[in-house]
């Protein structure tokens, strides 16, 4: 193979893996080697399997090449030759699409094709891929554009957007505001002064900043009802807690709750404030509807996936004390439990994250793998070792390994 001069094969920074194809690498998992510094003369075998996997569907993998104290980013073909010369200051994978996030020596982002050809100049700060439109925004005219796969612009929007979620984007500040379709077009005309993505066909709105959360449907019906058993939250005036009432407008649950969530399938996730000697913080919990903590709150965090299952960080103690919950949870270890609350897994996954709609994708630091609803490990999807996540990107894997 062609000796590559001063080169650094991204394999940590950027992943894609064939994903109808694969089959479990149960004897043969990957190994992801970690590359952060130094100069190589030629990829070595684990970087060439790396770049075999990425590219056998003919998607070019991003590379660096150094000179003194600069770095270009350019793409290599599946022999390790350069297809696309290093001229970018940030190169991103390819989606399945055929399109690349790059951003030129200017700080500009743009797309490319395998090629190399703009799809769109750089001339924007941003690049989100999100269901099959790159959406970004223009400061010079204030407005978010969204353009297809191939570039062509779609439309252009006042209403700030970011990512798709079931075809519809949130963009509560437009006039009058809802969610768009991915024509630019209002399929919903709601006015709220939150609008959550839809999940399993349902999304959590509120008609205040930080105000209690109801679920609706895509029709932008109230299922409070329906999924929530009744019971819609509400926000005590004087103490800012969070507690529930029933259809009659009667307290079933007083406001005891620093955080809450609407509930869903018989259950919600709250939390608490905790303040000791010891513990500051917000201790997450789960509450049934009589308001009893069927997990007591003294995680530091609590996700319920798509698939069903929770995503439970570790207990709260003074040494994991940071003061913003989201990052509490994120920095500690998490256990899975089952939609009925049954714990299926020590503290034991630096990152739990969803797949899909049917699969977590989870690491403990050492392997990354793929659990479904019943927390079986998926037998059809790869492992690998290392500490990362993937995520779905049509028929591909895209995610990071040993970042």
């Amino acid at each position: 193979m062609k000796k590559l001069s001063k080169i650094l094969p991204l394999v940590v920074i950027a992943f894609i893996l064939l994903f109808t194809s694969c089959q479990r690498l149960g004897d043969t998992e990957y190994t992801g080697k970690d590359v952060t510094s130094g100069e190589s003369d030629a990829v070595d075998n684990t970087e060439q399997q790396a770049l075999n996997l990425i590219t056998r569907d003919n998607y070019p993998v991003p590379f660096a090449r150094t000179d003194g104290f600069s770095m270009l980013y350019g793409y290599l073909d599946k022999d390790g030759n350069p297809v696309i010369e290093p001229q970018f200051l940030r190169a991103d994978p390819f989606f399945e699409c055929g399109a690349a996030i790059v951003t030129s020596i200017e700080g500009k982002a743009a797309l490319i094709d395998r090629k190399g050809k703009f799809l769109v100049e750089p001339r924007y700060d941003y690049f989100i891929y999100s269901e099959g439109l790159f959406i970004t925004y223009d400061p010079e005219n204030k407005v978010c554009v969204a353009f297809d796969e191939t570039g062509k612009k779609l439309f252009e929007t006042q209403s700030y957007i970011s990512e798709y979620s079931e075809g519809l984007a949130p963009a509560p500040n437009g006039s009058p505001g809802g969610y768009l379709d991915k024509s630019g077009k209002y399929a919903l005309t709601l006015d709220y002064n939150y609008l959550g993505p839809f999940v399993n066909g349902l999304a959590e709105v509120s008609s205040e900043y930080l105000g209690p959360l109801y679920l609706i449907d895509r029709t932008g019906a109230d299922m409070t009802d329906k999924v929530s058993s009744g019971l819609r939250m509400f926000k005590d005036s004087q103490s800012n807690k969070f507690g529930y009432k029933n259809s009659k407008g009667e307290i079933v649950i007083p406001a005891k709750f620093n955080t809450a969530l609407p509930f869903l399938n018989g259950y919600a996730i709250v939390g608490v404030a905790v303040d000791t000697e010891e513990i500051f913080g917000i201790a997450s919990g789960i509450i049934d509807t009589q308001g009893n903590f069927v997990l007591e709150p003294v995680y530091t965090g609590i996700r319920r996936m798509k698939n069903g299952l929770f995503s439970v960080g570790e207990e709260l103690t003074g040494q994991n004390f940071v003061p913003v919950e989201d990052i509490l949870y994120y920095y500690n270890k998490k256990a899975v439990f089952s939609p009925e609350l049954k714990k299926l897994s020590d503290w034991e996954y630096y990152s739990v994250e969803d797949f899909d709609g049917n699969y977590i994708c989870v690491s403990d630091g050492s392997t990354v793998s793929f659990y479904d609803k019943e927390f079986n490990k998926a037998n059809d999807m790869p492992v690998f070792k290392g500490h990362g996540y993937f995520k779905k990107d049509g028929n591909l894997l895209r995610g990071e390994l040993n970042f």
